[in-house]
């Protein structure tokens, strides 16, 4: 489980976590891998560690980020109130998403990773 880490810039990543086989793919062999090998630490909000409500967690987990990767695939509410946040604080953030999910109006007009 990722620990708070001062030392190590890191990315957060927003994304829905449960049973998708092909989500769980996609962050373990995709996302972080990749942010590992260029030296980031990569956290998403199931790996936190943490003894306080999940949404303080996240939320600073956010601020305190290098920089943000967001999946909306499964279009989850909480993905998009994340990804709203990370925009609010100008946080610098890759969006992605599956072709098969519907990329919804506020968000359209952003270059996602498909």
């Amino acid at each position: 489980m990722a620990q708070e880490s001062d030392s190590k810039p890191y990315c957060f990543v927003i994304m829905s976590f449960g049973d998708n086989l092909v989500l769980k793919d996609y962050y373990e062999f995709g996302i972080k891998t990749t942010v590992e090998e260029l030296g980031f630490e990569c956290i998403r909000a199931d790996e936190i560690e943490h003894n306080e409500r999940i949404t303080d967690t996240i939320v600073n987990r956010i601020q305190n980020a290098h920089f943000v990767i967001a999946d909306l695939t499964e279009e989850r509410p909480n993905c998009y109130y994340e990804l709203g946040f990370a925009h609010a604080l100008g946080k610098q953030v890759i969006p992605t998403i599956n072709k098969e999910s519907l990329i919804h109006f506020d968000v359209k007009d952003y270059n996602f990773i498909i």
